[in-house]
């Protein structure tokens, strides 16, 4: 376990990875100590270094204790909440990574799931030092279309992540700021406003692009809004297709609920090792085809215009 220290506070980060001192691959994952250990062998087995740290440190996963953390602490003026704060730490621990010998810093990848899927988020968005960002079952708040929201098929019954829901007093108010429950409504069943929103999940993702991008999702995940979650990534994908990156932005579902488990990384691991080594893709992670079938927006890349300097193109 080393220590980070910034603004005199210092951050504790559990390091697991093989003795040899050579460049790999590093992955930010929340969790401190208590990670899976099958996981973790399994990751450090293939040559990656994982690397994780106390969310607590930065701020308590607590409704009423979250901002007497070292964020809170250390910058009481701020108006940020705890998601930020946490993807915050994330990229402490990405410095402390560029002083390590054994870092390929070409290969940071962050992680998480479910509000930590969130967090993944707002790190890769905010820090482009990170190559890929993995949300798992990030749900509301993340990759989940906020439009599309409740069930299987967006059938906007309500989920207990609907954003009025979310920011109830006696629910997850610290994770975003006030201002986004002007778009949801406190019982999460009534007529809502997330329609008025001018953007969606899909804007997240866009703004990570073209570096990588994968999604891991349970199909019996009841948090995280499938189908809303398909078509956000769906939309975010048209912006790695006018960037000429399809193969940057996957989603994976599989069987079970709100987990984040070994099938998960084992294809998370796979993508990785596709986008940043160059290998042979070995599992069945999707990427976007050029004949996919689009369902649930209707946003189109721009047509590509020949531009000319001086006469030439």
């Amino acid at each position: 376990m080393k220590q980070l220290c910034t603004k005199k506070k210092v951050f504790n980060v559990h390091v697991y990875r093989p003795k040899e001192e050579r460049k790999r691959l590093c992955i930010v994952i929340p969790g401190g100590d208590k990670l899976n250990q099958k996981i973790l062998q399994i990751a450090v087995q293939q040559g990656a270094a994982v690397l994780s740290y106390e969310i607590e440190e930065a701020a308590p996963d607590d409704r009423n204790q979250w901002n007497r953390g070292g964020c809170g602490q250390a910058y009481p003026e701020y108006s940020w909440r705890a998601l930020a704060m946490w993807g915050w730490l994330a990229s402490r621990v990405i410095d402390w990574l560029e002083t390590q010998t054994f870092a390929d810093m070409n290969k940071v990848v962050v992680t998480g799931h479910s509000r930590m899927g969130k967090m993944a988020l707002c790190c890769g968005i905010y820090d482009e030092r990170v190559a890929v960002t993995v949300p798992a079952g990030s749900g509301c708040g993340g990759m989940a279309s906020l439009r599309l929201n409740g069930g299987r098929l967006g059938e906007n019954i309500g989920r207990a992540e609907r954003i009025g829901v979310m920011l109830r007093k006696d629910n997850f108010y610290y994770w975003l700021l006030d201002s986004m429950a002007e778009y949801g409504t406190a019982d999460g069943l009534t007529r809502y406003r997330e329609n008025e929103l001018p953007f969606d999940a899909n804007i997240l993702g866009a703004c990570i692009a073209p570096r990588g991008l994968f999604l891991a999702e349970g199909l019996d995940d009841l948090w995280i809004n499938t189908f809303g979650t398909q078509t956000s990534w769906m939309a975010t994908a048209e912006v790695y297709r006018f960037m000429n990156a399809t193969s940057k932005c996957a989603i994976h579902y599989r069987e079970g609920g709100h987990e984040y488990n070994l099938e998960d990384w084992t294809v998370m691991l796979d993508f990785c090792r596709n986008v940043l080594d160059g290998t042979q893709k070995q599992t069945n992670y999707k990427t976007m085809k050029e004949d996919e079938v689009k369902c649930g927006y209707s946003w189109e890349i721009p047509v590509r215009q020949k531009e000319t300097y001086n006469g030439k193109e």
